[in-house]
């Protein structure tokens, strides 16, 4: 009852606020300055300042949220003891719960609230709220449905695996950076890109992230110098070095090292 209570609530709260005033059709600046419109997103250099721009020329500040996506659980395994209640073999809520694995209340809520059609429900529900609270963009992990609605404008993650190189920066527990200049590298982005490609020329699409919080500091710079002489982005280091300084003793020089060859 309390949650067809909120549904009513809600419904009625968005039906008064459709979306903040002031922007665009992709939420961009509407009310700003006018740059050229293309049709898609991009970035340009504005009164010395880099922006987005929207599809309509419009200035575009991104401002979204991350994870849209009707899924939240966690491991029960060894911990049923710990729940006051767990579905039973034949309530239909049971498919939510996987016994001594996992379960998910959040979708178990959905489905009392929405009915079995949640999953398409949500995305309804999620892109109008963000519309209406003033966020103009579906951040990464989020799910597909909610791209395809043409509502918010939204971000892709690419996901892959390739050869990569250890950091030093925490010995314990080492991450490892992608040999981003290797063949297998540039291969593997794109077979992810292909797999994609029914969203390439869709307007709302804000762009694309490839991988996500990267190591940029100086771990990156120890780990391509202390790499095992096969990386191609070691290679690479080691080719831009030479052009910069010619000579191993201007190196030397420069860096305060004593290194004696440019051998990887």
């Amino acid at each position: 009852a309390e949650f067809a209570a909120r549904l009513a609530e809600e419904e009625a709260d968005l039906a008064t606020t459709i979306s903040l005033p002031g922007r665009s059709t992709y939420g961009g600046w509407a009310d700003g300055p006018k740059l050229k419109a293309t049709g898609r997103f991009r970035v340009q250099k504005h009164e010395g300042k880099w922006w987005f721009v929207d599809p309509e020329g419009c200035l575009f500040w991104s401002s979204g949220v991350t994870g849209l996506v009707a899924s939240s659980g966690g491991p029960t395994k060894g911990q049923d003891h710990m729940f006051a209640w767990l579905p039973k073999a034949g309530d239909p809520l049971a498919e939510f719960y996987k016994p001594k694995k996992s379960i998910d209340f959040f979708k178990m809520n959905l489905h009392r609230k929405y009915g079995p059609d949640f999953a398409n429900m949500f995305a309804d529900i999620a892109t109008r709220r963000m519309r209406s609270w003033g966020f103009n963009t579906v951040g990464n992990w989020s799910d597909k449905a909610t791209w395809r609605l043409g509502r918010v404008p939204y971000t892709i993650p690419v996901h892959y695996r390739c050869p990569g190189f250890k950091l030093t920066s925490n010995p314990r527990k080492p991450k490892y950076f992608s040999d981003v200049f290797s063949p297998v590298f540039s291969e593997t982005i794109g077979k992810q890109l292909k797999a994609l490609e029914e969203f390439r020329d869709d307007p709302w699409l804000l762009g694309v992230f490839i991988d996500n919080e990267l190591t940029w500091n100086v771990a990156l710079a120890t780990g391509i110098l202390e790499a095992d002489g096969t990386t191609e982005t070691q290679k690479q280091v080691v080719a831009f070095l030479r052009e910069k300084y010619s000579t191993i003793e201007r190196l030397n020089e420069t860096w305060g090292t004593e290194i004696t060859g440019w051998q990887t």
